[in-house]
């Protein structure tokens, strides 16, 4: 009997068999597809799902003065991050009301970030507001906290000029530097901002693998992970004792002293006045605290030491004042009264 290729397909269980067959190998090879040739592709993809990266924050480096005497270090401090995919309004809300937080702020925080990432949303929470925060956790989807070191200054005011102030990064910092991350801490002004780089440390990672509410489960990509490298301590020419008794002499007044060893040109001292308290910028200002900054009158936020122009006059007195006791012109008991000008002619020159 001679078979023919049509007659099969006049049978409508076979056109039925063929078509069950079809399917399953059309599912084999792409069972196939999927867990042997494109296996480790899926493998990633499944990862970035359910492992997030957590960053571990550096310690920032150390400052003392010439003698070895602290003049900055860090203490810990809980700071409170949102990831925006496991975040709702609710959540938004209820944190706005605890933590005194505009909600368009922290909406607009967490658009700045991507949909896996926590982003800082309050730094240097006290330990009350924390423990109402764990309390009602089940409550607060998305809501996270992470211990971060938090400068100190000792010298409340003698070194505010000097050390300068520390905030959180802005857009601008943020796209130059890719190291940078949405709510760094960086250096503003003074030594903190010059030396910040050497100052801030490396940051480390850490891959870790939650559930679906976010909860940990283990820790992965070990090979990957690395731990945080901290910021190099910094010694400065400066004498401690000497820039709190300069300090303390100007009681209230207005100027600038800077005192420089000759032989070295090391800055003994270095000091403005009036001044402000450090710590003040070690977290949120206040923005009662900031009008009265830059609306007092003396100006505390200005640094005389480098922003002030002094003519040279007053200065040089002491050299040519030395010149002539060495040429014999004048003694030590010699004195002069300066009624703060000089005429020459009809022109009169004041100092």
């Amino acid at each position: 009997m001679k078979l023919n290729f049509w007659n099969i397909f006049s049978d409508k269980r076979n056109v039925y068999y063929l078509f069950i067959f079809t399917v399953i190998l059309v599912i084999l090879v792409r069972f196939l597809s999927i867990q042997i040739v494109s296996g480790e592709l899926y493998e990633q993809k499944s990862l970035e799902n359910s492992v997030k990266i957590e960053t571990k924050f550096p310690v920032r480096g150390n400052i003392y003065d010439r003698s070895g005497f602290l003049i900055a270090d860090n203490r810990p401090a809980f700071s409170l991050y949102l990831v925006r995919s496991r975040t709702d309004s609710r959540t938004i809300s209820r944190l706005s009301s605890i933590l005194n937080l505009d909600p368009e702020d922290i909406q607009k925080k967490l658009r700045q970030g991507g949909p896996f990432q926590p982003v800082k949303i309050a730094r240097y929470v006290d330990q009350v507001t924390l423990t109402t925060l764990q309390e009602n956790i089940l409550e607060l989807p998305g809501l996270e906290w992470k211990v971060e070191p938090k400068r100190h200054y000792v010298y409340d005011t003698a070194f505010a000029h000097v050390l300068g102030t520390l905030r959180e990064i802005d857009e601008n910092e943020l796209d130059k530097n890719s190291e940078y991350e949405l709510g760094d801490i960086v250096g503003k002004k003074g030594i903190e901002k010059r030396l910040d780089s050497e100052l801030r440390g490396k940051k480390g990672y850490e891959f870790i693998k939650v559930d679906a509410v976010g909860r940990v489960v283990e820790k992965v990509n070990q090979s990957k992970s690395s731990l945080p490298y901290p910021g190099r301590d910094l010694y400065l020419t400066i004498d401690a004792g000497l820039q709190v008794y300069a300090d303390s002499l100007f009681m209230g007044r207005r100027g600038a002293l800077v005192a420089i060893d000759v032989r070295t040109g090391e800055i003994l001292t270095m000091l403005s006045n009036p001044s402000y308290d450090l710590n003040i910028f070690t977290g949120s200002v206040d923005s009662k605290v900031w009008n009265e900054l830059i609306s007092d009158t003396l100006h505390p936020l200005y640094d005389r030491t480098s922003q002030s122009t002094y003519p040279p006059g007053s200065t040089f007195k002491i050299v040519a004042a030395i010149a002539a006791l060495n040429e014999g012109i004048i003694t030590p008991a010699w004195k002069v009264h300066c009624p703060g000008y000089y005429k020459i002619g009809r022109r009169t020159v004041r100092c």
